[in-house]
């Protein structure tokens, strides 16, 4: 009876072992070997948009910067979801992108609306 109790006790260590063992694994992330990259922030106006390219160029405060869109990148004027063709040169916009392989890719782009003028 006891030697059923310590094999027991044994088998139910292992196994419990084996599952932290895959539930850190798991929670590590170990899917990609690549670290994650940062991503950057820029805000600015729009100096002209090119969809056939995938890109548009933004005068930010210290520069003008080229900005790559992929399928993944979200665009939006205000909350309204929109193409990169319908960006408007002028406007100014916030740009989220990360840094791949030397350009800047876009992960999303919104477009501030102007406010409305108060009517008097």
């Amino acid at each position: 009876m006891k030697l059923s109790r310590f094999i027991l006790a044994g088998l139910t260590c292992v196994s419990l072992a084996f599952v932290l063992v895959d539930a850190d694994t798991a929670s590590s992330g170990q899917k990609s070997a690549a670290p994650k990259k940062a991503t950057h922030v820029a805000t600015g106006k729009i100096v002209s948009v090119d969809a056939i390219a995938n890109s548009l160029i933004v005068k930010t405060a210290s520069a003008e910067d080229t900005f790559y869109v992929d399928s993944t990148t979200v665009v939006k004027s205000g909350k309204t979801k929109i193409t990169l063709g319908e960006l408007t040169s002028g406007e100014s916009v916030t740009v989220y992108y990360k840094k791949v392989e030397g350009r800047k890719v876009a992960t999303s782009i919104t477009e501030k609306k102007p406010k409305a003028a108060k009517p008097s």
